[in-house]
């Protein structure tokens, strides 16, 4: 266990002084700075009274949908760096298996994530308790939500964030590391759910529904939208238990598969 905690420590403190993370983190910022301002614009012009659900979406799609690049370049840089920098070979010469490494990684990476969660969520409250004029209803309300926002949030980083890692794994070409977990992106949050690629797919089976349905329900962004039509966790674990489980079973898959690319390949 101690081991593990050294090279968490050290993950997380690299994460932290890393320039690289730190200009990600700026524009991670800007980006919920510009999303709270449009939706509490909208909230305004069209004179909703009870705005949380909007806000509450808004907040969560931001989290997931561009954390999970943060999480992309978080993935790239615990290997990358370390391998470039011969680092992770120096690691794997000391007492230390293999296991204890990556479950370090993994923790340290995890503590981090944890940290941008924290600090863009009392943000986020902060902004809602300025644009409903302090309402404690409102501000109540939201926070009810933040279990299930937490959930989704860590299950999405974690999928990218171990998808990204096994890409560097596997590639010994960091530059196509990068570019094949930006692309996993790609495909899994924008192509998979959009109108055309699963229309052409269910088109070659009569035009099905249930296919065009099948097809972009493989997309994280579907499976938000289906469980973000309630904010209370077990609202949604009844209702859209099944999407939730999509999500964990990714998760699952890809921390699985970076675990066995660690252990079984040479990572110098």
């Amino acid at each position: 266990m101690s081991n593990t905690l050294f090279v968490a420590r050290k993950e997380f403190s690299y994460l932290l002084n890393s320039r690289l993370i730190i200009f990600i983190m700026a524009w991670y910022m800007a980006i919920f700075f510009l999303s709270f301002y449009g939706t509490a614009q909208s909230v305004n012009s069209l004179g909703i009274s009870d705005p949380v659900q909007n806000y509450f979406v808004d907040y969560v799609y931001t989290l997931c949908y561009y954390g999970t690049l943060v999480a992309v370049v978080l993935g790239f840089s615990s290997i990358s760096v370390e391998t470039s920098g011969k680092a992770l070979n120096t690691l794997l010469s000391k007492p230390l298996y293999r296991d204890t490494i990556i479950n370090g990684k993994l923790l340290g990476a995890g503590g981090f994530m944890v940290c941008i969660y924290l600090l863009v969520t009392i943000l986020y409250v902060s902004g809602i308790s300025l644009a409903t004029n302090g309402s404690r209803n409102a501000v109540m309300a939201f926070v009810g939500g933040l279990s299930l926002s937490f959930l989704l949030y860590m299950l999405c980083m974690l999928f990218f964030f171990s998808i990204s890692m096994l890409a560097c794994l596997l590639f010994r070409e960091q530059s196509l590391a990068l570019f094949m977990g930006f692309l996993a992106w790609i495909v899994l949050f924008r192509l998979i759910s959009s109108d055309i690629f699963a229309g052409s797919i269910s088109y070659f089976f009569g035009n099905s529904q249930s296919i065009l349905l099948l097809v972009s329900g493989m997309s994280p962004s579907t499976m938000l939208y289906f469980i973000l039509e309630n904010m209370d966790l077990q609202s949604v674990l009844a209702e859209s238990g099944l999407e939730v489980f999509k999500l964990f079973l990714y998760c699952t898959i890809g921390l699985i598969l970076s675990y066995i690319a660690f252990l079984r390949r040479d990572v110098s």
